[in-house]
This record gives structure tokens, C-alpha cells and sequence, in this order.
């Protein structure tokens, strides 16, 4: 019986070897004020109560009200604190590993281009975190399993979520066509309030949907993705950085640098030199 043990941890064990939770815990005010790149790590996190500021990559910062469930992933660049000194109510889970890329890359981040999403059941989420976190540096593999088999029930918990809302978001193809033909082709000049009038919306309220919808105001998201397009050129390391800036459509490489570093959160050099570290 004790061979048969040892060969079911081992077994546990070696299915669980890409991922390794290295950290958690809930946190019932925080005041945490941060603007960094988390970089080897991935993380999962859930605001219970309160409110706080967040963006990603230097974008306009939205006022994120709980209950809501967002992530890190070290691709980005994210800023985010507590309004009026007040705190809010967190719960995190940090981890590293094959797996852990997936489950965020993968699962967290294609529900929701904002980074984040809003939770109906805030207790049943509170319980999936405090459940995972209880079972952090727990020498048992087995623990490590079904926390792992906890958090993918939390990402199946939001998968449900966001398809029982989704047909009651308002015009989400023909925003989500727009930016996809964004992301496509950055470089393309883009007119936001012809855009709005095809589809039969003041600016104003196109601008709030198109914010609600991808997480960033529509001049914002096309800069972002011009900035992640030069990203991609400088990964070849013969062009220079004042030719990558010219084929973004800047003249002037200094400023390119500094709108580079606002969106992307490294200055094309930096982000140059990390680039092994940030393929990981």
C-alpha cells in the first residue's frame, strides 16, 4: 500500500510539474500603489469590496468597481491603486510555469481585452480564492493539484458568466470587427467619429461603449497597438530603433521612445535587452 502511495504522489507530482504556485494571500484593506511588469509570473486576483484605479500599459486608468477578478501577466505593464486612501478588499494568487502562462494567457486574459471582469456570486469566488490560497506551500502535490483544478473552475465560473450576458451587449460585433481590423493593420489611419456614425451612435456614446468594451477610449486602444506593433519589429535586432520609430509613422525617434515606454512600460532599448526574459 505504501509503494502504491508513493507512486500516486509521484504520479500527482510529475502531472503538476509545470505549474508552481509561489504565493497568495487575502488582504482585507489594501492601499498597495503599483506601476510595474510582473516578469516570470502570472497571477490571479479578486477584488471582494471597495474600489480602485487600474490600467494596463499606460492606459487611460478606469475606476474598477468589486466585486471583479482580474490578472498579471508579465506581457504587460500594469498600474493600479487605491482612490482617496481608501483600500479594497484583494485576494491574490501568484504562480509561475508552463501552466500557469496558459491558464492566464490562455484562459483569464481572452475574457476580457480590459484585463478585467465582474463577478455575480462575489462569496463563491471569495471561497474558490481562500480554498487556493489555504493550499499555497503545501509540500502534498496533491494540494497543488486541486488548487490548480480550483482555479480553472474559477475561469470556467467567468466563462459562464460572460456567455449568459453577452447577447445583451450592445453592439459588440461591429466594435469587436473594428478593433480586430486594429490590431490587424495598427499603422492604418483610423477616423473614430466616422466610425461611430456607421454604426448609428454619437461619438460620445461610441467612445464609452468602444471603453467598456476593450478596456481602453478608441484613440488610446489604436496607440497601444501601434506601439505593440513596433514591440514586434524590434525583436529584430538589425533595425535600429530610429527605423522602427519611422515605420510607426514618427519622425521624431525621442518621442517615440516616450510613448513607447508609456503604452508598452519599458523604453524601446530596455525592452530590447529584456526581450529573453520577457519569451519565458
Amino acid at each position: 500500500m505504501a509503494v502504491l502511495i508513493n507512486e500516486l504522489a509521484n504520479m500527482i507530482a510529475r502531472y503538476f510539474d509545470d505549474i508552481r504556485l509561489i504565493g497568495g494571500s487575502v488582504v482585507p484593506v489594501c492601499t498597495t500603489r503599483l506601476d510595474c511588469r510582473f516578469m516570470g509570473t502570472w497571477s490571479v486576483e479578486f477584488m471582494l469590496s471597495g474600489r480602485m484605479t487600474f490600467a494596463i500599459d499606460g492606459g487611460e486608468p478606469v475606476v474598477m468597481e468589486s466585486p471583479i477578478v482580474f490578472w498579471h501577466s508579465p506581457r504587460h505593464c500594469y498600474q493600479y491603486g487605491a482612490m482617496d486612501g481608501k483600500g479594497w478588499y484583494h485576494h491574490w494568487v501568484l504562480m509561475k510555469g508552463r501552466r500557469a502562462r496558459r491558464l492566464v494567457e490562455e484562459g483569464f486574459m481572452p475574457l476580457s481585452p480590459a484585463g478585467y471582469v465582474h463577478v455575480r456570486d462575489a462569496q463563491a469566488v471569495a471561497a474558490l480564492f481562500r480554498a487556493v490560497i489555504q493550499r499555497i506551500g503545501k509540500t502534498d502535490p496533491l494540494e497543488t493539484g486541486l488548487a490548480v483544478t480550483l482555479l480553472e473552475r474559477l475561469l470556467c465560473l467567468l466563462m459562464a458568466e460572460i456567455r449568459a450576458i453577452a447577447p445583451s451587449m450592445p453592439y459588440a460585433d461591429a466594435l469587436d470587427t473594428l478593433a480586430s481590423r486594429i490590431r490587424a493593420t495598427p499603422l492604418t489611419p483610423v477616423v473614430f467619429p466616422l466610425e461611430a456614425k456607421r454604426m448609428g451612435l454619437s461619438y460620445s456614446r461610441f467612445r464609452r461603449l468602444f471603453r467598456d468594451r476593450l478596456g481602453r477610449a478608441p484613440h488610446d486602444y489604436l496607440l497601444f497597438h501601434r506601439m505593440q506593433n513596433a514591440a514586434t519589429a524590434l525583436h529584430a535586432l538589425s533595425r535600429s530603433v530610429k527605423q522602427v520609430a519611422l515605420e510607426a509613422g514618427y519622425d521624431d525617434a525621442a518621442q517615440f521612445s516616450k510613448l513607447f515606454k508609456k503604452k508598452i512600460g519599458l523604453a524601446p532599448r530596455l525592452y530590447r535587452v529584456a526581450l529573453p526574459l520577457s519569451s519565458t
